[in-house]
């Protein structure tokens, strides 16, 4: 496959429209694809963020971080078009995706948008998370670990490992390796 899709998470530039944008969770961001040098846009959402493939592109997912969603697509191979199929509630604020050996996708996500913000300014503010496991067969979520960011803050993505889960933050080095 020589498609690559990824998020543009704001529609809006300069400060204040960005505070806009968030604050009214404006559906102007999107998912967009990279095709042998042809970039299309689609799917807007309010705040893109992680995106992942399955089915060999078949199937696109993405989060919309101010709908508190997981969005799954079906593609269009000829077009890369993208057809909303279905929207799994995965948290307060869905962040990246990972897609875990048996196929499940998961989800971090934060828990307080507010807290994640403080967290941006003082790195020392604790940032909650949830992780969450998707069955895309299904589309059932699972809330699989909580904490109140005291494990790891402000925490980004989490994958599964065997045994274990990954967890990265978008603002601490390293990661932190936890049992499932």
């Amino acid at each position: 496959m020589n498609t690559v899709y990824f998020s543009n998470d704001r529609g809006k530039f300069g400060n204040f429209a960005n505070l806009v944008e968030m604050m009214l969770a404006q559906k102007i961001a999107d998912v967009s694809v990279y095709d042998q040098g042809e970039v299309s846009l689609s799917a807007p959402m309010a705040f893109a963020n992680g995106v992942a493939t399955i089915d060999e592109g078949k199937t696109v997912y993405a989060t919309a971080m101010r709908e508190s969603v997981l969005k799954e697509f079906k593609r269009d191979p000829a077009t890369n078009t993208l057809t909303l199929v279905r929207e799994i509630s995965v948290g307060e604020a869905p962040d990246n995706i990972s897609v875990a050996e048996d196929g499940s996708l998961w989800v971090a996500s934060h828990l307080n948008l507010m807290a994640f913000d403080g967290h941006i300014k003082d790195a020392s503010a604790l940032s909650p998370f949830q992780v969450y496991r998707v069955d895309p067969a299904t589309g059932d979520s699972k809330l699989m670990l909580e904490n109140d960011g005291s494990l790891q803050s402000s925490v980004s993505v989490a994958a599964p490992y065997k045994d274990k889960i990954l967890l990265g933050t978008a603002f601490q080095s390293g990661i932190k390796v936890c049992p499932l």
